[in-house]
């Protein structure tokens, strides 16, 4: 996760997965999210403010689903967190 201001900007960002070599299907699941915020903080709270970026890529080992989930809920699980930001 980066923070904003300078630090934080971004031009431009890209994502890849392949297949390898034996299987001729792909569990990689990609997450990215450009404005991760608390949901608990409001615009008046400055740290519920700052721009944080979250990309993440999980591997598909672990099972499809568990990729999955973790695409679609880890970021929330993070942004929920009594320490974020």
């Amino acid at each position: 996760m980066q923070t904003g201001g300078n630090a934080g900007s971004l031009a431009a960002y890209g994502a890849n997965t392949h297949n390898g070599i034996i299987r001729t299907y792909n569990e990689d699941r990609i997450s990215i999210v450009l404005d991760l915020r608390n949901p608990k903080m409001n615009s008046s709270n400055p740290e519920g403010s700052r721009f944080i970026k979250f990309f993440a890529i999980f591997d598909g080992h672990g099972g499809l689903g568990c990729a999955e989930f973790l695409r679609d809920n880890l970021h929330n699980y993070i942004a929920s967190s009594a320490s974020f930001p």
